[in-house]
């Protein structure tokens, strides 16, 4: 057997550790390169390439617990809430004390309506790093979640004080008071997140629902108009324009902004039934029962959409149809008086002996005190 010198092969040893050390050097600096455009794609809402980076990232260093959190953030923005909260257990379990991992599971568990679980890592952020605004805003989502709006408010408030220039904690807070019907308060808060962020079309979108609520319809279509202006793609936008247009009467306006609607998001029910009763108001009954069918397909468990297609089958005297919609309506949401009444009233008006008065004493029962005071004038209780 030919032997080498022991200097020769102690040489050899060295120089096959050092190339080993350089190619880990590289994986690693590949790694963290990568790393850092999955930051930038994120920052520039290229979610698909932000994963991408993250993804090949953890390839290389699959010890890499930023690059799992991050990856989990942009899944959990995208939708992808499972597998966001795995990504961020995954970065919690190789660092325990990588606080945004905590961040990141807890808006996942809120995704997945699990708000005890995203009040748990909340108050984990809080208690790691109590001057982050982060945990005050996951926590009062988790306590808006359990309706507990007073306490979410004041966790708002607190990520106020910590970020006083970041928009979006005023916009948060602003949202949740108009939940609650605090609409002045609303919109002090919106107002004052589009001071701190101009540009953000949704701040304008939401104000704009404040005060139609407010019943400023005309200030709201500004805000509206505004909102499209930023990010003309978004569908809602045009969908709650045209129901403030329909309230101010303006029903081409209206028809012209549900259209709109749909053709940017074919998928979203509500436009289709928003659309049909503003063909019911032009007596295109036909037109108004074929975009409730549209919108029934879509969300067949919207009580609202059975309801006014029953109203259209009325005008087209197609009366049966209407009490099956009607009891539709009832089924989905029996605690709504009205559809009620509308049955009974078709029954009656047939005379299809199919209880149209009990149809009318369930509604009295339900607070209608119209209905109630009918009743008492034909010497019917309920």
């Amino acid at each position: 057997m030919k032997r080498y010198p022991f200097s020769l092969v102690i040489a050899t040893v060295v120089a096959m550790l050092f190339s080993y050390n350089l190619f880990g050097a590289d994986k690693a600096e590949d790694a963290e390169r990568l790393f850092k455009s999955g930051i930038a794609r994120f920052r520039a809402d290229d979610n698909q390439g932000a994963v991408e980076d993250f993804t090949r990232a953890i390839e290389l260093n699959p010890g890499y617990a930023a690059a799992y959190d991050k990856r989990g953030e942009v899944k959990v923005k995208i939708g992808q809430a499972e597998s966001g909260k795995d990504d961020a257990e995954k970065a919690i379990s190789l660092d325990p004390g990588l606080v945004n991992a905590y961040s990141t599971r807890s808006c996942a568990r809120y995704s997945m309506r699990d708000y005890k679980g995203a009040l748990e890592d909340a108050e984990t952020v809080i208690r790691l790093a109590p001057n982050l605004a982060d945990g005050y805003n996951n926590r009062a989502g988790a306590k808006s979640g359990m309706k507990d709006y007073q306490g979410a408010v004041a966790d708002y408030t607190r990520a106020i004080e910590l970020e006083p220039a970041e928009g979006s904690n005023y916009f948060c807070r602003g949202a949740l008071k108009k939940e609650i019907k605090n609409y002045q308060g609303a919109k002090a808060d919106i107002t004052k997140a589009i001071a701190c962020d101009p540009k953000k079309a949704s701040y304008y979108c939401l104000l704009g629902v404040v005060k139609y609520w407010i019943n400023d319809l005309q200030g709201s279509v500004a805000d509206l108009n505004k909102s499209i202006e930023l990010d003309p793609a978004e569908s809602s936008a045009y969908g709650i324009r045209g129901h403030v247009k329909y309230n101010l009467n303006d029903h081409k306006g209206a028809m012209d902004d549900y259209n709109k609607s749909i053709e940017l998001d074919a998928a979203e029910g509500s436009a289709y039934s928003l659309r049909g009763h503003v063909k019911y108001d032009l007596k295109d009954y036909k037109g108004a029962i074929d975009d409730c069918n549209k919108a029934i397909e879509l969300k067949p468990d919207v009580p609202v959409f059975y309801f006014n297609r029953g109203d259209s089958k009325c005008q087209i005297k197609d009366y049966k149809g209407a009490i099956d919609d009607f009891t539709k309506a009832i089924e989905l949401y029996p605690k709504n008086a009205i559809p009620y009444i509308r049955c009974g009233y078709v029954k009656a008006y047939i005379k299809y002996d199919l209880g149209y008065l009990e149809d009318m004493k369930q509604a009295a029962r339900l607070g209608d005190t119209n209905v109630q005071e009918m009743l008492k004038k034909a010497g019917e209780s309920w």
